[in-house]
């Protein structure tokens, strides 16, 4: 074989030589970027189940060691309109839980400073149901409380109202509210707060759309 046919036969193999080792390469890189994106994927998942399974996981405590108090029902008083800051006659509950009450209601959601009783009375007559809970309850209950709202559809969340209030028992901890009735706790259980909802909620004599009865697991 001559030189040149040599020189040429040898530039041919390094070629297919580096041509090889790059397709090796290439390959390589490509299983790498898979291997990655296969275990991002699965982080992703992973993470979207369990953000789900805490979602759907029960606030609170069970019922048995909320410490709850049977529900209370009142004499329902009349529900009517007063201008803010106007007198009206005494309650007969604490909090109220019906009774004369501001024109506008509060919006939904959840209060870390007072509202005036009057007005989230309103809320109750609308069928909202309304947490009253100690400024000094602990940070467990607080935030359970809020959990309870947020974690609500929005169709549900209009329905639910919490604020802080001074004149709940050293006893308890909060205490639920809907037209004419009662029930306070020392720690929040999705169970107790979703029979309670489910007994109450758009049920009020002033029904308004937005406000939907509650039926537990929905």
């Amino acid at each position: 074989m001559s030189r040149k046919l040599a020189e040429k036969r040898d530039r041919r193999e390094a070629q297919k030589r580096r041509q090889e080792g790059e397709r090796r390469a290439v390959r390589r890189r490509n299983l790498i970027t898979t291997g990655i994106a296969v275990v991002v994927l699965a982080g992703a998942v992973g993470l979207i189940i369990a953000e789900r399974t805490r979602e759907s996981a029960p606030v609170g405590v069970a019922a048995s060691e909320a410490s709850c108090e049977p529900i209370q029902t009142y004499k329902r008083q009349q529900g009517s309109h007063i201008e803010d800051g106007a007198t009206h006659p005494p309650y007969n509950s604490t909090p109220p839980t019906s009774g004369p009450h501001y024109v506008d209601p509060a919006p939904a959601g959840f209060y870390p400073a007072p509202l005036r009783p009057e007005q989230l009375v309103h809320n109750l007559e609308h069928g909202q149901i309304v947490f009253w809970y100690r400024p000094d309850a602990s940070e467990e209950t607080i935030t359970a409380i809020e959990a309870v709202i947020d974690r609500e559809p929005l169709a549900q969340r209009n329905a639910l109202l919490a604020a802080p209030y001074d004149e709940i028992p050293a006893s308890d901890s909060f205490i639920l509210t809907a037209w004419g009735a009662s029930q306070s706790c020392d720690r929040v259980s999705q169970e107790v707060v979703d029979k309670f909802r489910a007994r109450y909620q758009g049920l009020g004599p002033e029904r308004i759309q937005g406000i939907p009865p509650f039926t537990p697991g929905t």
